[in-house]
């Protein structure tokens, strides 16, 4: 697939540069010195936009300022809605912060090869999320050892498809 990203952080180009050799095209929108700086918003949204060639792209990924407070507030006119935990941040996520996982999708549950090591109880962060999102899909990945990444991509490859159908 051609896959365009947009890349929000509060400052750097890291994400960006990272990405850069794997998307068809890459936007970095900076908020250090916005008023909203802890996360993107949609008018923000619409100049990144035009730097990227809509019509070559089969899939746009917007990655919001990276915490799970600010971003769940905001809507950016995606079609899905995807958090990323991972292992290390605790499994109480889901009660601590309720909303961006009350609009998630999908959830990941991220660097699973670091079960052996932390204490995160996969079964209370499943319950969790289901409280709040019965119909979320859960995913437990690792990119170190490329665990649920197959599950990951169908599941990616069956909204892109679903979303082409209803167009």
């Amino acid at each position: 697939m051609n896959v365009a990203v947009i890349e929000g952080d509060v400052a750097s180009t890291v994400d960006a540069e990272k990405v850069q050799s794997d998307a068809k095209a890459v936007v970095q929108i900076n908020t250090r010195t916005m008023p909203e700086n802890c996360s993107l918003i949609a008018a923000m949204i619409e100049p990144a936009l035009k730097d990227i060639r809509l019509g070559d792209i089969d899939m746009l990924l917007i990655e919001n300022v990276g915490n799970l407070i600010c971003p769940s507030e905001f809507t950016l006119g995606e079609h899905k809605r995807v958090v990323i935990s991972s292992l290390p941040e605790g499994d109480d996520k889901p009660i601590k912060y309720p909303l961006i996982f009350i609009d998630a999708d999908a959830v990941i549950i991220n660097k699973m090869d670091l079960l052996p090591y932390v204490d995160f109880d996969i079964a209370a962060f499943r319950n969790s999320v289901a409280g709040l999102h019965p119909g979320a899909e859960i995913f437990e990945l690792s990119c170190k050892t490329d665990e649920g990444i197959e599950r990951w991509c169908s599941w990616i490859l069956a909204q892109v498809k679903s979303n082409a159908t209803k167009q």
